[in-house]
């Protein structure tokens, strides 16, 4: 009986003890374990207005709608124009781009051969959301791509396939360049240098966010020499994440955006007053004297059904034209004439003295 006593207290205080345990960071809940956040129209209204001036907006198959920046140069590719800092976050990318805030911070980066790279969008903030690889004296990041999803008590997998091309490697000791772009290794290398590297990728939660702890500031310190200067990540403008969790209104636009469209419009313009500015010119309608300038076309006879025409009539001979008698009948102008026999045969000629009389022409020895 004791016996049986003792097993099951003991049970009970396993059981306690499980539920008192605290529960990894990583499995936090409120990162999702499918693609519903990328495919939410919420997610793209939070930066489709601010990314509208640097890129293209169109959709790609299941994917919904996604976004390619402007004015790149030939062979860009993802975190290359900007730095590395170390915050309270980990390691986070910096970007020198105007629009750098959004696309290496929220969302996934793939490679297209016809569009080239493509962000798509995503609602969860990170210091970069890359795969890490280290090794042999070199350190290379790249985009992670859509299928590299976070994944509830993993995190970020470490078996998601990167191309070797995507890779941006540089010599550990200028992972904290300020231009970190002037030492990325060519990227025919790049095959070689991810054989030789392991891939470190760690990014945990804590305090709902995600930590970057993919590499050790420790390791960097001893390889450059010198203590890492530690930052907070709110106060740096370019990467801060920032509050985008609004929620759809069936009617009307979203209060973020109807805000935008508001600045937008009051934003002042040389020449052009700010409510003006963006109307739309109507088109000119040609009014009633213009039309009378142009001529008709010639009206033709179509018929329609049953041999009538448009106009339910149906079509009968022309008209005979008129002789020059009855034309000059018409006009008042036809005189009287009385005609008499012509002895000599053929045609009834006028008296003499009538109107319209003609005296016969007299020839030599003829006469008409």
């Amino acid at each position: 009986m004791n016996c049986k006593i003792l097993i099951v207290f003991m049970s009970l205080l396993l059981l306690c003890g499980c539920g008192l345990a605290p529960v990894p960071a990583a499995h936090a809940r409120d990162y999702y374990d499918d693609y519903s956040d990328y495919e939410s129209d919420d997610v793209v209204a939070y930066f489709r207005d601010d990314l509208a001036p640097y890129g293209e907006w169109f959709r790609y198959g299941s994917y919904g709608w996604v976004w390619r920046p402007y004015d790149v140069v030939r062979g860009w590719r993802p975190y290359t124009v900007g730095h590395w800092i170390l915050t309270d976050a980990g390691w986070t990318w910096v970007s020198d781009e105007p629009w750098g805030w959004a696309p290496f911070h929220y969302g996934r980066w793939f490679y297209d051969p016809f569009y080239g790279w493509v962000w798509l969008p995503g609602r969860q903030w990170a210091p970069a959301w890359v795969v890490w690889h280290r090794g042999h004296g070199w350190i290379g990041w790249a985009p992670l791509p859509p299928w590299g999803r976070w994944r509830t008590g993993i995190g970020i997998p470490r078996d998601v396939y990167v191309e070797p091309a995507h890779f941006c490697f540089v010599e550990e000791r200028y992972i904290v360049e300020p231009q970190v772009a002037r030492y990325i290794a060519p990227p025919e290398r790049n095959v070689t240098i991810v054989h030789t590297t392991q891939n470190i990728t760690n990014y945990t939660v804590v305090h709902n966010r995600v930590i970057n702890n993919s590499v050790k500031p420790a390791e960097v310190e001893r390889v450059v020499g010198h203590p890492v200067e530690r930052h907070r990540v709110e106060q740096v403008e370019r990467a801060a994440p920032r509050p985008l969790h609004v929620k759809r209104h069936r009617e009307g636009p979203l209060p973020r955006a109807k805000e935008r469209e508001r600045a937008r419009e009051e934003a002042p313009t040389v020449g052009v007053p700010p409510r003006e500015r963006k109307k739309a010119t109507p088109l000119a309608v040609p009014t009633l004297k213009h039309r009378e300038r142009v001529a008709p076309p010639p009206e033709r006879h179509r018929e329609g059904p049953a041999g009538r025409t448009p106009h339910g009539k149906r079509p009968g001979p022309p008209a005979p034209r008129p002789t020059p008698a009855e034309i000059g009948k018409r006009r008042g102008l036809e005189p009287h004439r009385e005609a008499v026999s012509n002895p000599h045969g053929g045609h009834p000629q006028q008296r003499k003295g009538s109107a319209g009389y003609r005296k016969p022409h007299q020839g030599k020895g003829k006469q008409q």
